[in-house]
């Protein structure tokens, strides 16, 4: 199974989830074994806006780093998800 049809099926496992439906095994045809569920952490990065007072570019960084400045709540934006390499999962 190609990691697209992964996602389209754990998509379609969690929606039939949220409206209460009962998901079955299907990698098993004729099984009517129910699925365990499980808890994955997909990491993803996001950008983060601060304003800060500095003297220059690279002190603006520092005091960031070290917890100064203003977090600028409209300056929130997602960039990407790690490899799922990264990720980790727990049993539900």
């Amino acid at each position: 199974m190609h990691s697209l049809e992964i996602i389209i099926r754990l998509n379609k496992e969690a929606q039939d989830r949220f409206e209460g439906k009962t998901v079955k095994s299907g990698d098993q045809e004729g099984s009517d074994k129910e699925m365990s569920k499980f808890v994955v952490f997909m990491r993803e990065v996001y950008v983060q806006g601060y304003e800060v007072d500095a003297n220059d570019e690279k002190e603006a960084i520092e005091k960031v780093r070290d917890g100064d400045g203003e977090l600028l709540e409209d300056h929130f934006e997602y960039s990407h998800t790690l490899d799922s390499e990264t990720w980790t999962v727990e049993k539900g």
